[in-house]
């Protein structure tokens, strides 16, 4: 199977994680290995939205085996992790900019046990709509409420003093 897509690419060192996005042709997507289990990725802080930099963490992988992670829509691979000595694989990667509608965060690597282990997580990026306007309006009408405000406290307190109440 061929996949004509981008990828993300992110830097080796921990201190300067660059992610640049190439094209990607041509490549043949690795068949799992048999038999495959599938199950849910749990995206632990951050909103999944275009630019947002969140983390997700995927259970059940055999120790030290490498993950891809990836988000489609239209793939786009967001790098390679590693499990731990429990077979936890967290990664925190920022997603690339991603067109309003449904998209499939996709962690897949080796089953404990051997196998496939396939998790998903599905989010939805909205439209955002153009900014109108301003709050100046708003504003401008509080202030004006309180200078009435003071003002009618300012007349209420000259009268009683002058006793025309």
């Amino acid at each position: 199977m061929l996949f004509t897509g981008a990828a993300l690419v992110l830097s080796a060192a921990p201190a300067a994680a660059q992610a640049v996005q190439q094209p990607v042709t041509g490549v043949a997507a690795l068949a799992p290995a048999y038999p495959v289990q599938n199950g849910d990725l749990a995206i632990i802080s951050g909103a999944p939205a275009s630019g947002n930099t969140i983390t997700v963490r995927g259970k059940g992988f055999a120790p030290g085996s490498q993950e891809e992670l990836t988000v489609a829509s239209q793939t786009i691979a967001l790098g390679t992790f590693t499990a731990n000595g429990s077979g936890t694989t967290t990664a925190t990667v920022t997603l690339p900019s991603l067109e309003a509608g449904t998209h499939t965060l996709t962690m897949q690597g080796a089953l404990a046990g051997g196998g496939t282990l396939i998790l998903t997580a599905d989010f939805t990026v909205g439209e955002s709509l153009p900014t109108t306007g301003s709050n100046l309006p708003i504003r401008l009408a509080v202030m004006g409420a309180g200078l009435v405000a003071v003002g009618a406290l300012l007349v209420s307190r000259r009268m009683r003093r002058h006793g025309w109440s």
